[in-house]
């Protein structure tokens, strides 16, 4: 059944007010979907809508419930089972995989994988492990309350493997990658959805009413191939799938008559693996690489046996044992405690953990939570870095002088432990001689130096055990993007692009007064002879503040197509987008290449992008650039007009002025704008002028966009529109 979105959505009204026996709203319904229909028209591409709705199916004692029945996975006979529930009409929910995940995904578990003696080769290691992490991960991935589906598709079975036993039929099973091949004009749905290795698919066959039949798969590669003739990636969509459990796959004699025919399709509800599932599977996984980045001895310590004498002779080199022992003997600090009364030493099993770690190139050191691990790690490395320094005093070699000691932890909060401990080692007893540098993650780093070198694609979310995502007071000078920060302050202190008043507002706001314009810059003229005249206070103040209050609104169906469905566009700053850009072109002979368009929304850079193309007198000037903030780094425009969006009824944000506004305020009401990276990216992009279109009653609530205001203020640059 195929339904185009305003008929899907009184299809849902429908289903709403049957459950309420709101019978007279039910008749009105009926006849807006025989409007509908009446109305609607063919679609040339029906299967490239993308929709997203709410469903909500309360049950009650005597429902009729429509169901698949499939085999039972917990018995040894073939005893049947419920497999598919259907909540509403074409939304079915499979129920073995989200009451069994890891028998429908995998077929081992974790004892089966911890060999008590070595793995044979690195492959059989990741081979067992890597079932183990799905058996791990898909617990996380089917507790997402989100149904995502691509109907219709395609598969492509190769070989299949018949099994026969004495319990069960003969079935058969697929012998190489299942794959699903998505042509370039079916790919507007990758727009909502991101399919990556480690994925789930859950896939549905529905032949007739007797013959049906539900696999799981996991996702192995995602490739798109590139034209060899455009150098653009606009070939088809491969995602290649294999059958990890022994239950996960099992084709009867029935389905695989009609499988080989090659012209079944079905239904893919797709699970997500999370984000931190999906970088340690990436890892996992590239070690069987050709162009792998694991060190020989990390390969050979997941396949070692660790009771063998080959383990045993994973050892250090002689120098580096001799000297680490005599500064672990001679060097009270490397038994000391560094905290509490002092003459206190490691215990016993610390100080043997100690020994057997400085003579090993691998060592193992476990033990339960307040044992002294950390303590232990301090230890290590401080020892380590005393080795080091040893080392290069007795060899005189240059090189040595470089070598460092790396500390890594699965969180900011295990490495903070370590940190604290050398950080009072090094301030109290050594005046500062250890050398400590602590590297953080990209949210620790935004949120300390806002920085537009950073890749805004990648934002993440917070993790609860990293203190809210910022440095501790105490490790802000040993923290590394503050060292870059202070150490560059002598190479970003000239920009050659921007002219004075564009510099002002980053150089003030961001980089502490820091950025000067270059002279080369000043002495420029304007990119036109009559561009002077344009700028309220001539070319030497190039930046015009428009104040446009417009209204902001959702995407509807149009313009969201390629972005999501929140995503926000503002018509009257996009017309004025379109008018600013005719006076520049007629009245100021500024070549269209010259200008760019940003935003940072999806919706409106669409929504421009359509205004132009539906212009008479722009539709064929294809140079005009029109991109988002995020796709605009590492680009500069001649000229830039930035398009806010974000706006309301003025008497709505006047009434929120004696009202101060929190984060989440903030956050619904300014969104993006909110985002200092972006802010820096979007004004900084220019050469020769900035055109900002936006509401500034509203935009003035952010700190940042109200000191930039009050710039363009003092120095006579604003209009209103």
């Amino acid at each position: 059944m195929t339904l185009s979105p305003e008929q899907w959505l009184l299809t849902h009204h429908y289903l709403q007010c049957q459950n309420d026996e709101n019978f007279e709203k039910i008749k009105s319904l009926f006849l807006q979907i025989k409007l509908s229909k009446n109305n609607s028209k063919p679609k040339t591409n029906p299967g490239n809508v993308a929709l997203i709705y709410e469903i909500q199916r309360p049950f009650i004692a005597g429902d009729i419930v429509t169901v698949w029945l499939g085999k039972s996975l917990k018995e040894c006979l073939p005893v049947p089972a419920i497999q598919l529930m259907e909540i509403v009409p074409t939304v079915r929910v499979c129920l073995h995989h989200n009451k069994y995940p890891s028998l429908c995904f995998s077929d081992i578990q974790l004892q089966n994988a911890s060999l008590s003696m070595a793995y044979h080769s690195i492959e059989q290691y990741v081979q067992l492990w890597s079932k183990v992490f799905i058996a791990e991960s898909v617990y996380d991935s089917v507790r997402a309350k989100n149904l995502i589906f691509i109907r219709h598709a395609p598969l492509k079975w190769n070989k299949f493997t018949q099994i026969n036993n004495c319990v069960d039929d003969p079935y058969y099973i697929p012998k190489d990658d299942v794959s699903l091949v998505i042509p370039p004009k079916n790919q507007d749905s990758l727009d909502f959805i991101s399919i990556k290795s480690g994925d789930f698919f859950c896939v549905r066959y529905e032949i007739s009413d007797s013959l049906n039949a539900v696999y799981h798969f996991v996702v192995t590669k995602v490739k798109q191939k590139e034209n060899k003739k455009t150098k653009k990636k606009d070939e088809d969509v491969i995602i290649r799938m294999c059958a990890e459990g022994d239950h996960s796959c099992r084709v009867t004699e029935n389905m695989y008559q009609e499988l080989k025919k090659g012209n079944q399709t079905c239904e893919i509800q797709i699970i997500p693996m999370p984000d931190s599932f999906h970088r340690v599977y990436a890892r996992l996984k590239e070690v069987l690489s050709v162009n792998s980045e694991w060190s020989s001895l990390s390969k050979k310590i997941p396949i070692s046996d660790t009771k063998s004498n080959s383990f045993n002779k994973l050892s250090a080199t002689r120098k580096v044992v001799e000297i680490s022992l005599k500064v672990f003997n001679d060097d009270p600090l490397a038994k000391q405690l560094w905290k509490g009364e002092s003459g206190i030493e490691l215990n016993p099993i610390q100080q043997d953990s100690i020994k057997r770690a400085l003579t090993n190139s691998f060592q193992l050191i476990q033990g339960p939570p307040g044992t002294g691990k950390s303590e232990t790690g301090a230890h290590l490395a401080y020892i380590f870095s005393v080795t080091n320094k040893e080392m290069h005093a007795s060899e005189k070699d240059p090189m040595s002088c470089k070598k460092a000691v790396l500390y890594c932890g699965p969180s900011n909060k295990s490495v903070d432990v370590v940190h604290k401990n050398l950080h009072l080692l090094n301030e109290k007893v050594l005046n500062n001689k250890l050398k400590i540098l602590r590297i953080y993650g990209r949210t620790h780093e935004r949120k300390d130096y806002p920085d537009p070198v950073f890749d805004l694609t990648q934002e993440r979310t917070d993790r609860d055990d990293d203190g809210g995502g910022r440095v501790l007071d105490e490790f802000r000078n040993e923290s590394l993007h503050k060292i870059i920060r202070h150490n560059c302050l002598d190479i970003e202190s000239t920009k050659n692009r921007l002219q004075e008043l564009l510099n002002e507002g980053p150089s003030n706001i961001f980089y502490d007064g820091i950025l000067k314009a270059d002279q080369i810059v000043e002495d420029r003229g304007p990119l036109t002879q009559s561009m002077d005249s344009f700028w309220p206070r001539g070319q030497l103040h190039p930046v015009l503040f428009l104040k446009v209050y417009g209204m902001e609104r959702s995407t509807d169906y149009k313009y969201s197509r390629k972005v999501d469905s929140h995503s926000k566009c503002n018509d009257e700053e996009a017309e004025a987008v379109l008018k600013y850009i005719k006076v520049l072109v007629k009245e100021h002979d500024v070549k269209h290449e010259s200008i760019a368009v940003l935003t940072p929304y999806g919706a409106q850079k669409n929504l421009v992008a359509e205004m132009i193309k539906n212009d008479c007198e722009l539709k064929t000037k294809e140079s005009l650039s029109v991109a988002t903030i995020v796709e605009s780094q590492g680009d500069e425009y001649d000229i830039v007009i930035l398009t806010t969006v974000r706006s309301q009824e003025v008497s709505e944000i006047r009434y929120k002025q004696y009202v101060q506004p929190d984060r989440q305020w903030l956050n619904e009401n300014l969104g993006f704008l909110t985002d200092d990276h972006q802010i820096n990216v979007g004004i900084t992009r220019a050469r020769y002028g900035l055109i900002i279109i936006g509401n500034d009653i509203l935009l003035k609530y952010d700190a940042t966009w109200n000191k930039l205001i009050e710039i363009y203020e003092s120095e006579g640059c604003i209009r209103t529109v």
